[in-house]
């Protein structure tokens, strides 16, 4: 079964802006930008893997999950482990790691950087571990005062007041130009 809360932890986190993102593969927010993914709740949020490494190389599924949330992140859900795979294998060992997945007390998923393959193991076996967050992006400014405003300057287009069609324009303009 898989543990939804683990998800919902971009939630917790504060929401960023999407053009804040560095390009892929860069530093940020304690670990290096590799993506963003649309979690189950439509949720969007880039996707951190975090620098912080286990003392251990490999370990059991429940020690892993605890060291994850230890290093303030979680394991990854396999869709990110997935697209970690895809985007950044040369940051893990070409051996197989642990999503945040359960299945049911005895078997967990987990997820292999040799071929991308992933599979239902026991999960008081040892393997690798690392830790992602997951931040939420910060939806587009008020994009109903948006279209409200775009409204009213349609209207004022029709009746010819041209200056207020500029102001509302250049202030459309200045506020997205500061996000």
């Amino acid at each position: 079964m898989h543990d939804e809360r683990d998800l919902d932890s971009a939630t917790a986190l504060k929401a960023i802006p999407l053009h804040s993102l560095p390009a892929l593969k860069q530093p940020f927010e304690g670990g290096t930008f590799c993506g963003v993914i649309t979690l189950p709740d439509g949720t969007h949020a880039a996707i951190v893997l975090l620098n912080d490494r286990p003392e251990t190389a490999k370990m059991p599924w429940k020690q892993a999950t605890a060291w994850a949330k230890r290093a303030n992140g979680q394991l990854p859900p396999p869709a990110v482990a997935a697209l970690l795979f895809t985007i950044a294998p040369t940051l893990f060992r070409r051996e197989d790691y642990w999503t945040d997945r359960a299945f049911d007390s005895m078997y967990s998923e987990c997820v292999s950087f040799a071929d991308g393959s992933h599979g239902k193991v026991g999960a008081t076996g040892d393997l690798g571990a690392v830790a992602v967050r997951l931040i939420p992006l910060a939806q587009p400014a008020d994009e109903f005062e948006l279209e409200r405003r775009i409204g009213k300057l349609e209207q004022w287009l029709e009746v010819g007041q041209l200056k207020k069609r500029v102001a509302i324009l250049e202030d459309l303009i200045a506020k997205h130009a500061a996000e």
